[in-house]
């Protein structure tokens, strides 16, 4: 008895394995999509992030001597 259950764990194992990897890769795809025009949620933000850090006030205040 305890023999023919032995495979019907290794299969819903086997499934569970494929569902696990299924919606980490629609995460991945969803989270860190690098394609050009339908960029994931983390590239947006990473891009929006090097941008403002790309364009500091002091930078552009010690070019034109500002005084504040």
């Amino acid at each position: 008895m305890l023999r023919s259950k032995s495979g019907q764990i290794v299969i819903e194992y086997m499934l569970l394995l494929v569902i696990a990897i299924a919606i980490s890769a629609i995460m991945v795809r969803g989270l860190a999509n690098r394609t050009e025009g339908s960029e994931g949620i983390v590239v947006k933000r990473w891009k929006q992030i090097q941008e403002e850090i790309g364009n500091d006030l002091p930078d552009k205040c010690a070019a034109e001597q500002c005084s504040n």
